[in-house]
């Protein structure tokens, strides 16, 4: 095991989920953890590149869910450059069925370059 991943698993912060910040540009924030859950409340949202990336992260894996509150509709219209989805070779549509809960797995293969795969209606 690397030096960063065991200090993430000795400070907890590999298995918690987190709760991202709702705020102009929500995006995870690798000072907090790797698992991290979005309650989506608005439409139309951009979901911003993660912040503090740095080459120890490097091979590890991000999660986020995106769980919709009790009305549904709440959709991300645009995605932060780093993220790269090639097995839907476009950027994924959110579920927007009433507290649908959608995945994506995030593999970061470079400071710059996340290779995901999203799961609609997770669960």
């Amino acid at each position: 095991m690397n030096r960063a991943l065991r200090d993430l698993v000795l400070a907890g912060m590999l298995l918690a989920i987190g709760v991202l910040a709702v705020h102009c540009e929500p995006s995870t924030n690798l000072m907090q953890g790797l698992n991290f859950q979005w309650k989506m409340t608005q439409t139309g949202r951009h979901m911003g590149n993660p912040v503090n990336l740095t080459e120890k992260h490097v091979g590890m894996r991000i999660v986020v869910y995106f769980v919709q509150d009790v009305n549904g509709g709440k959709t991300i219209t645009n995605w932060g450059n780093f993220y790269k989805f090639p097995i839907l070779s476009k950027r994924p549509v959110l579920s927007i069925e009433p507290n649908a809960i959608d995945r994506i797995d995030c593999f970061i293969r470079a400071v710059d370059a996340l290779d995901c795969v999203f799961a609609a209606s997770w669960e």
